[in-house]
């Protein structure tokens, strides 16, 4: 009897260390919500950090556009979410400022637009442009301002992904409008980028979390590697 009491009792203690190890974070899994921009641009430094901190802790990116992304997080599919803010948030909800991003022409060298130091929307809308979806927020606040201008521009391509965006432009097809997180100067050895927030709003970033659901330890953690200030009862 005495190697069977000993082996249940090893079980026990087994059982006892892997709950400690989820009370303290160091296993279980966090589902993130987001865009493939900031899955992509944002996402990965504060990732690499989590995983340091907690390499025992699952992790899986659900990305989307907006109202897909606050659906995830409403629905508890997601654990936090990084995005841009819906109009109207869902009461169960809290969203939290992280930062700013900005609109960002990308051209081939030697584009005509990239020497004008301020362009206008009539020299942007010259040009065939690439953007994102019809399904993303961005891609109705670019259209919202060339509208209010009287301008059709011609969209060329729109996509989810921002990598494709960036293929087409250093392929010639047309201007990419995207964010300025999305240009990375040392990798994208194909284009170059001007600054036209001049001519489009900037967004804000948020991190959503669930006023409905505590937060567990390693959810918790990763909000603040997003520099969430969790006393913050936005």
């Amino acid at each position: 009897m005495i190697p069977l009491i000993q082996r249940t009792l090893d079980q026990l203690e087994g059982l006892h260390r892997v709950a400690e190890g989820f009370a303290a974070g160091e296993r279980g899994s966090v589902t993130v919500a987001t865009s493939h921009t900031h899955a992509r641009y944002l996402l990965p430094p504060v990732i690499e950090a989590f995983i340091q901190q907690y390499p025992g802790v699952s992790l899986t990116l659900l990305q989307g556009y907006g109202a897909q992304v606050v659906g995830w997080l409403n629905s508890g599919e997601a654990d936090l979410s990084v995005s841009t803010a819906p109009a109207q948030p869902p009461a169960s909800l809290s969203f939290h400022p992280i930062g700013e991003i900005h609109r960002v022409v990308l051209a081939k060298p030697g584009h005509p637009l990239l020497g004008q130091e301020n362009p206008s929307l009539q020299d942007l809308a010259a040009y065939p442009i690439i953007t994102y979806g019809p399904e993303y927020g961005a891609y109705a606040q670019i259209m919202k301002i060339f509208e209010a201008a009287s301008l059709t521009p011609t969209i060329a391509l729109s996509t989810s992904d921002t990598d494709t965006i960036k293929t087409y432009a250093s392929c010639g097809l047309g201007i990419a409008i995207l964010a300025d997180s999305a240009f990375e100067p040392e990798r994208d050895e194909g284009l170059r980028a001007l600054d036209v927030r001049h001519l489009f709003p900037s967004s804000t970033v948020f991190v959503g979390l669930s006023r409905e659901r505590p937060l567990t330890p390693h959810v918790a953690r990763l909000a603040q590697l997003l520099r969430v200030d969790l006393e913050d009862p936005m």
